[in-house]
């Protein structure tokens, strides 16, 4: 048993371990609606409409639903990933490829997405507000056609 000065020391140095421990990760599961005014769109047309659905049990995370774009397209989207920092095949928005999920935060998680051939990347960051009612996807897309930049702002719904 510890006597004296070192008893002492060792409740501090306790407290002071338990205040720098990471922030227990912020669950994004939700039925999120795109505020497509609140959104920048940059140089891309602004949809009409999208929901999406997140299952997040970290480290797991499932991202679903369809998007109504500038044409009234309607268009179905489905992503599994883990976010462990390795890359996974993925089925991304330009084709077979792979997915990199990497946490920059507590409440935010980075998606490196690439094509198999090397000529399409995209870069997703995925915040959720401290209030947790507010998701923010910073998007960049580049690829054989060139590229874009846009932020999506969804609310729960």
């Amino acid at each position: 048993p510890m006597k004296g000065p070192a008893k002492l020391l060792a409740i501090p140095i306790l407290v002071f371990s338990a205040g720098v421990c990471p922030a227990q990760v912020a669950d994004l599961s939700g039925v999120w609606k795109l505020n497509v005014e609140q959104s920048r769109w940059g140089s891309r047309p602004k949809v009409i409409s999208c929901l999406v659905t997140i299952e997040h049990r970290e480290p797991a995370v499932r991202y679903y639903g369809t998007v109504v774009d500038a044409s009234q397209e309607l268009r179905h989207f489905d992503f599994s990933g883990t976010v462990d920092g390795k890359e996974h095949p993925a089925n991304t928005a330009f084709g077979e490829g792979t997915a990199r999920l990497t946490r920059v935060d507590s409440r935010t998680i980075r998606a490196e997405l690439k094509s198999n051939d090397g000529r399409a990347t995209q870069l997703i960051t995925t915040s959720l507000s401290r209030d947790g009612k507010t998701l923010t996807r910073r998007l960049r897309l580049a690829g054989p056609n060139g590229s874009a930049s846009w932020t999506e702002v969804y609310h729960r719904n």
